[in-house]
């Protein structure tokens, strides 16, 4: 007897089956999934009752789906089913994918998020973290109610940070089921009571080590008087409601562990360029704090309108190093300023920084998105670049904290495939990879490499590019693109973080 069963789990995840089995006596499975041009083999463990997902299908297809159950004497008993696919949402960005190395791709799929461009604080009406495989295919596909920022593998799941419209962390299933949930003194989910309040926004990262915990970034508000008023004149000042960036760690059950106050630790009085602009909560965004990541007992931060990454000690807590430029430091931490050797070029407004492979003398390898805004400092007499004469770039740099310099390793600002530099204003990733490969995304492209806005061209404001590129030889490897006709979508399609993870298709059934 074999009886079978295959359904859609969740209207969010469109993209997903699930196989529901069950035998007469225990037999292993094996399912073959194909239509025109795809094919998909997977082999499941013998049991009597079998329920696993089948992750990898394509949007808009109709695979024929044979089942083989296998006893362990040779009896085989064969089903076949017809599954449709679902179509991509009619909203959706154009996708062209250019393989250049294949033999230098770091094998398995791309993680991503994809959003439209819309203006500060309004709600897009489409929200989507996808899984493109190598070939540039949608094979996973969630639909979310809220702004994604962030999203990544864990082994439950992925770990979605949302902001704006319903700040919090979650873990949803691969069946795009909500597997849990956290807020800042909220009332949906475990509440996560920080002193500051506030909300979560942009980056979380969760602690592998027992008991599991999170390591995340909040912001509540917080009334300045004497607050920085222009970037021209440093007498200007006025009273403001200030977002008070902290990072905030704590257990799944919302236990707070450590909660660090950046203004604490580092000078209200500082500002960068776009440090007088608001949140959407309506607060001034002195730091606009962007991404943490935990490592060797400390925390680095990387904080947007400073144009710095801290390193910071939670028990003190203390400041260990400052990596950015060195304006307008007040002299208390002018020995925490990592001292340059070599040419260095500083970053300006980056995201996401990363631990790379180990470094030659106990260094530590940071390579971090540097978006390039600006490239300069208010009160230093030295005027701010515009967007149309600066690159976005990906950048290593060799820490030594103990000796505080720093030295950079490489920089990658040309893209062969699209054939120049690129700018991206905003958001951003880059991620080293196993094979030695680093996978970047330059998530907000307001013009082409020539420099052409790209509604010069007739495409969207908005367009996106992740591209794998060899560091040695400053080649790309793999390059996806996200764009659309200005006569699909004015504003265009943005994306933040992208990571490669094991191919869908290739890991255990679950």
């Amino acid at each position: 007897m074999l009886d079978l069963q295959i359904t859609q789990p969740t209207e969010s995840a469109p993209l997903v089956r699930r196989l529901r089995a069950v035998l007469s006596r225990p037999a292993r499975l094996h399912v073959r999934r194909t239509d025109a041009d795809h094919e998909v083999v997977t082999e499941v463990a013998a049991s009597a009752q079998h329920d696993h997902l089948l992750l990898g299908w394509r949007p808009g297809r109709d695979y024929t789906v044979t089942i083989e159950a296998v006893a362990s004497d040779g009896a085989v008993a064969t089903r076949e089913r017809t599954v449709r696919t679902e179509p991509l949402p009619d909203a959706f960005p154009e996708v062209e994918v250019t393989v250049v190395d294949p033999e230098r791709m770091a094998p398995g799929d791309t993680l991503t998020t994809i959003r439209p461009f819309v203006r500060r604080g309004a709600v897009a009406e489409h929200e989507y973290v996808v899984v493109f495989d190598e070939e540039g295919e949608v094979v996973w596909l969630w639909s979310s109610p809220s702004y994604v920022q962030d999203a990544r593998e864990i082994p439950e799941g992925l770990q979605i940070v949302a902001g704006s419209d319903d700040p919090h962390v979650a873990w949803i299933g691969w069946d795009g089921s909500l597997l849990r949930r956290w807020t800042i003194n909220g009332d949906v989910g475990t509440r996560v009571q920080t002193e500051l309040g506030g909300v979560f926004h942009h980056d979380a990262v969760r602690m592998s080590t027992e008991p599991v915990s999170l390591w995340s970034l909040g912001r509540g508000p917080r009334v300045v008087e004497d607050f920085a008023a222009s970037y021209d004149n440093p007498l200007m000042v006025r009273t403001a409601t200030v977002a008070s960036d902290y990072v905030v760690h704590h257990e799944l059950d919302g236990t707070v562990l450590h909660e660090i106050e950046l203004a604490s630790l580092l000078p209200l009085e500082r500002i960068g360029y776009d440090s007088l602009r608001e949140t959407t909560d309506g607060w001034v965004d002195w730091a606009h704090a962007n991404a943490v990541l935990p490592h060797g007992g400390d925390v680095i931060v990387s904080m947007r309108h400073q144009d710095a990454l801290v390193s910071i000690d939670p028990a003190g807590p203390s400041v260990r190093w400052i990596l950015g430029n060195h304006d307008n430091w007040p002299e208390d931490l002018q020995d925490r300023l990592l001292t340059p050797i070599g040419e260095v070029r500083w970053p300006w407004h980056a995201h996401a920084p990363m631990v790379g492979p180990p470094a030659p003398d106990g260094q530590l390898r940071l390579v971090l998105f540097d978006n390039g805004n600006h490239q300069a400092a208010p009160f230093t007499g030295q005027p701010p670049l515009p967007d149309s004469e600066v690159r976005s770039r990906v950048v290593s740099y060799l820490v030594d904290g103990d000796a505080g310099t720093v030295r950079t390793e490489w920089s990658y600002d040309w893209s062969t495939v699209a054939g120049g530099p690129l700018f991206s204003g905003s958001l951003g990733d880059a991620d080293w990879l196993p094979t030695g490969t680093v996978l970047a995304t330059w998530g907000s492209l307001r013009r082409l490499p020539d420099g052409r806005l790209n509604e010069d061209a007739g495409l969207s404001k908005r367009s996106a590019r992740l591209v794998e590129f060899d560091p040695v030889s400053g080649e790309d490897v793999w390059h996806l693109y996200l764009f659309d006709l200005a006569e699909n979508r004015v504003d265009g399609w943005t994306t933040y973080r992208a990571d490669r993870i094991t191919s869908l298709v290739e890991r255990p059934v679950r």
